[in-house]
């Protein structure tokens, strides 16, 4: 029978195998989309050109998020969201974020039951992307949806309280390894 040495893992090791996934930048307007706004709007002399120059940016920007959805982080759920969350689409989407998840909460060791959006643009909500999405028990989405006081996290903080969450766990983890 060979011998087979089992390899000590570090808790570094450990915690860096975990990771939640980035959300994609939005995409910034090129100068030249830039210069070809700037012509289009035709902005008043009276105008400052530093300001022309952001309103022109802003143009650029709003444009490009008609155009491309995909492109751009949705951070709150879009009107019809809770007919979503009853849709097949969705249940088929959760349930295998649960399975991939082995069903473990990302955030502790409790049993996933919930998933949470990290983002809500159209590839997302089709399940054509699943990065933003992460396996959690009721308790720890509810701690990242609300604060202590019940109200609505906004966006960013429920991202840094997501983040604050999962490292704590990752930290657990990578102890419990050693």
């Amino acid at each position: 029978m060979p011998n087979i040495k089992s390899k000590r893992v570090s808790p570094d090791e450990v915690r860096n195998e975990r990771t939640l996934p980035p959300i994609p930048p939005e995409p910034k307007p090129t100068k030249k989309q830039i210069a070809v706004e700037l012509r289009r709007q035709n902005f008043a002399k009276s105008v400052p050109g530093k300001m022309q120059r952001h309103m022109a940016e802003f143009f650029c920007y709003a444009e490009q998020k008609l155009k491309f959805p995909d492109m751009f982080w949705h951070p709150f759920a879009p009107s019809g969201y809770e007919a979503y969350l009853i849709s097949d689409t969705w249940r088929r989407i959760s349930r295998k974020m649960k399975a991939d998840a082995g069903h473990k909460c990302a955030c502790c060791q409790n049993k996933a039951t919930q998933v949470h959006h990290r983002c809500y643009r159209p590839r997302v909500l089709s399940g054509e992307d699943t990065s933003p999405l992460i396996a959690l028990c009721a308790t720890c989405h509810k701690t990242v949806d609300f604060d202590e006081r019940g109200k609505v996290r906004e966006a960013h903080a429920k991202e840094r309280k997501l983040f604050e969450m999962f490292d704590c766990e990752s930290k657990r983890l990578a102890e419990s390894a050693v």
